[in-house]
């Protein structure tokens, strides 16, 4: 483990940081409550494959725990909270390849629980 500090506009957040393989857990927490935490560079072996139909079916307003149900759980995971809202990105990899060997992934954006926005990159139709 890791700690260290982090400005946050006029606040200062003690950083913790485990790392086990490749994988990194991070806690920022401003007095003694966590603000954010996140887990990085993880990923799952997945049956299923992310297709863009299911990015595509996936609508502003569903819910994070939906969206896990859908598409199983994210590699990549951070959530923010603050007093206006708790904010969660949430990132998963399709493991289908494009016909240039690329994979596909998508990222969603919750606030307060429901999907704001979303992105993809590469995702495609199998």
């Amino acid at each position: 483990m890791s700690t260290s500090h982090e400005q946050a506009g006029d606040a200062t957040l003690d950083v913790y940081n485990w790392q086990y393989d490749n994988v990194v857990v991070t806690a920022k927490l401003f007095n003694n409550s966590t603000v954010v935490k996140s887990i990085s560079t993880f990923s799952y072996v997945r049956d299923s494959k992310i297709t863009l139909k299911m990015y595509e079916d996936l609508k502003n307003g569903t819910s994070y725990d939906n969206a896990v149900k859908t598409l199983g759980v994210p590699d990549v995971y951070s959530i923010a909270v603050s007093s206006d809202a708790t904010m969660t990105q949430a990132l998963w990899s399709s493991n289908l390849l494009t016909k240039k060997g690329k994979t596909g992934s998508l990222t969603l954006n919750f606030k307060n629980g429901t999907l704001e926005n979303k992105s993809q990159e590469n995702l495609i139709n199998k």
